[in-house]
């Protein structure tokens, strides 16, 4: 299943996290970096794929940032977060190791990687870390807890 997922998702199997030189997927990443380093207006007034906080943008990067983001030195495919590898069989393991709910189940999240334990309590990462329009949605889904009154999902649930 692992070898499965990872080629599925273009991901080299074993890591979980880096993609493999030749597959569709690697196209897409291309296409994507092209696409903000040309920063046309009017086509980034029809779709923008969220990535303006990189300033991939040809004025600010030039051709050797050009170079460096599609190299995956820099940009948005430099680092683990984006969802590719959040999909994986070996990321959703690393995911999911905090959560004590159904054994052998992995759940993916927005917001998994979003929160951390501050004195006890799980609280959003960062106000700036996460997008104000689902900022609330963050703090809402870290403050979950399965309620006390229901049945238990499985005998020694917690």
């Amino acid at each position: 299943m692992d070898d499965f997922m990872s080629g599925f998702f273009c991901c080299r199997p074993g890591n979980g996290r880096t993609m493999k030189s030749i597959c569709l997927l690697q196209l897409c990443r291309i296409g994507v970096t092209l696409f903000d380093w040309l920063d046309i207006a009017w086509l980034k007034n029809y779709y923008n794929f969220g990535f303006d906080h990189f300033e991939m943008g040809w004025r600010k990067t030039g051709v050797s940032g050009l170079t460096e983001l599609l190299l995956g030195n820099t940009g948005p495919f430099a680092t683990g977060d984006w969802i590719l590898p959040d999909l994986t069989i070996e990321g959703s393991i690393k995911l999911n190791l905090g959560l004590r709910t159904f054994p052998n189940t992995f759940y993916f999240s927005y917001a998994t990687k979003r929160t951390r334990k501050m004195f006890g309590l799980t609280v959003p990462s960062t106000i700036l870390g996460i997008h104000p329009l689902l900022f609330l949605r963050v703090l809402q889904m870290c403050r979950w807890r399965f309620p006390r009154n229901a049945s238990l999902p499985y005998k020694g649930y917690r």
